[in-house]
């Protein structure tokens, strides 16, 4: 080879190196997928899958805290990246298909401590997010956000048998602030809202008594509800709901007392209604 033909060759060959290289850094880089990250104090302390804990995947990038998930059936079927934070799910199917089926499902401490509590939130592409000290009774926020929903539960709520049931179930949106939908008894306290298609924002300190905010923004209707308002029985229930288009809002300290709001389509101010 002469000379001319050997620096061409080393000119090609340095070119070749350096446009690999280049196309290795600008590659996107592919994270390891993690194993289930799991509280030696969870899933009753054994190998998952088990009794307690096993998933609808391989169990991708899935976080259980301490001392939750123990209760034979509590975590079965979880969807990959469900995260549950510590002491919660600890009953009978309480947080089973949690953000399974291609959803998403979160769940802080001390949270879905309730037979079939949280049962397939999250579940069928929706989710659900649930906050500190909620959804701690039989049945409260079973199936909320399932069905490409999205749901949202604040802090100490939803405390009460059936409350937040179906809560944005079917491509609806439901918003939950701290301390709301706690019902007395197995009310269904805030039940349905934001379902199929629907809006639902529900404020603190709001709907806490029998049946209050039930179906609130169902079947595409729009409901807005303040702080501290809609506290008695029937209170702002079927708020919008089977109204596509219309809207419900209901400011803050309003609407307490049995019937008042009542399949209501339109305004509510502050302090109203009372």
């Amino acid at each position: 080879m002469n000379a001319s033909c050997s620096s061409k060759f080393g000119s090609l060959a340095a070119t070749a190196a350096l446009s690999i290289a280049a196309a290795t850094v600008l590659m996107p880089q592919v994270a390891d997928a993690r194993p289930p990250q799991i509280a030696s104090t969870s899933c009753g302390g054994l190998v998952t899958p088990n009794a307690y804990c096993s998933f609808d995947d391989d169990g991708e990038d899935v976080v259980i805290g301490q001392r939750s998930c123990n209760a034979e059936g509590a975590c079965l079927d979880l969807g990959d990246g469900t995260r549950i934070g510590s002491d919660s799910c600890n009953d009978f199917e309480a947080c089973r298909d949690l953000g399974s089926a291609g959803g998403s499902g979160r769940i802080l401490n001390g949270s879905c401590n309730g037979r079939i509590a949280c049962l397939r939130a999250g579940s069928g592409g929706g989710t659900a997010r649930i906050g500190h000290g909620s959804c701690n009774a039989p049945g409260a926020c079973n199936a909320a956000g399932l069905t490409d929903g999205v749901s949202t539960i604040g802090n100490g709520s939803c405390n009460s048998p059936n409350t937040c049931v179906s809560v944005a179930q079917g491509n609806g949106f439901s918003a939950i602030g701290n301390l709301s939908c706690n019902s007395t008894d197995f009310s269904c306290a805030c039940c349905f809202s934001g379902g199929k298609f629907g809006n639902s924002d529900i404020g603190v300190n709001s709907c806490n008594h029998s049946l209050a905010c039930i179906s609130a923004g169902f079947d595409s209707g729009d409901s807005s509800i303040g702080n501290s308002s809609c506290n008695a029985t029937s209170a702002c229930q079927e708020a919008a709901a089977f109204s596509p288009g219309e809207t419900s809002t209901v400011g803050n300290r309003s609407c307490n007392a049995d019937e008042v709001c009542k399949e209501n389509v339109g305004m509510v101010g502050n302090n109203e209604r009372n």
